[in-house]
């Protein structure tokens, strides 16, 4: 069975505008943390660490609020030669929209299997599995966020498989180069469009649709504001 978001992700993409905004103020520096995430993936996309559960990926996660706990990191590194013949099987740099639906699609399969194994790690769940999975495959594997999956009106109840065929849908041409402009007008080029579209929605449904247009002064109050009251 097939499934639709409620909301396309490429609906965030449609007050342009809007979504270079949302993005600008997302890696802002100092301001979020996930902003550290994508320089990082770039220097773990390598030959010799692309199909390799590094050290540095078990600290990732937490850059996007998803810290792997002390015994869930041991479980990982435990089955590391595992996680990396599921990885051998999926190619590093294949797209997720790329125009061979079946290869696609066999290689969603093979990383269905992975998640499922991280999945089932010690404290491990679908957001942290989902984040080690898009470090590792940033073109292929969007991120499950219960935020975005919210704006997108996705259910868990939907397969690995299904929630990412569902990303693939949307990923037209077109949506694909309207993303690409807009990372390289955000100063990150090589930013995946997978990643372009987390970020926007995530940013918009977190509650940052009316940012300041004059400056990022008031942003970053309105950040300190949020994270004041959130330790509260």
């Amino acid at each position: 069975m097939t499934y639709a978001f409620q909301r396309p992700p490429s609906a965030w993409l449609d007050d342009r505008s809007h979504a270079e905004q949302l993005l600008g103020a997302y890696l802002t520096p100092s301001l979020f943390t996930g902003a550290l995430w994508d320089p990082s993936i770039q220097r773990r996309l390598g030959p010799d660490s692309c199909n390799v559960i590094e050290i540095e990926d078990l600290y990732a996660p937490a850059l996007l609020s998803a810290t792997i706990e002390k015994r869930s990191a041991m479980q990982i590194v435990e089955q590391r030669s595992t996680i990396t013949g599921h990885l051998c099987s999926i190619p590093p740099d294949l797209t997720l929209w790329d125009a061979d639906k079946a290869k696609v699609l066999e290689s969603l399969a093979h990383a269905e299997d992975l998640a499922k194994l991280l999945d089932d790690i010690h404290h491990i769940g679908d957001t942290k599995a989902s984040k080690l999975l898009a470090a590792k495959r940033p073109m292929l594997l969007p991120i499950w966020d219960k935020q975005v999956a919210y704006a997108l009106g996705a259910s868990r109840k939907m397969t690995w498989i299904q929630y990412w065929t569902a990303w693939r849908d949307d990923l037209t041409p077109e949506v694909v180069r309207k993303s690409e402009s807009i990372a390289a007008t955000s100063g990150q080029a090589d930013l995946s469009p997978l990643r372009v579209l987390d970020i926007v929605i995530w940013m918009d449904a977190w509650g940052w649709r009316d940012l300041p247009s004059a400056g990022m002064d008031n942003l970053r109050q309105a950040c300190e504001q949020r994270n004041e009251a959130a330790r509260r």
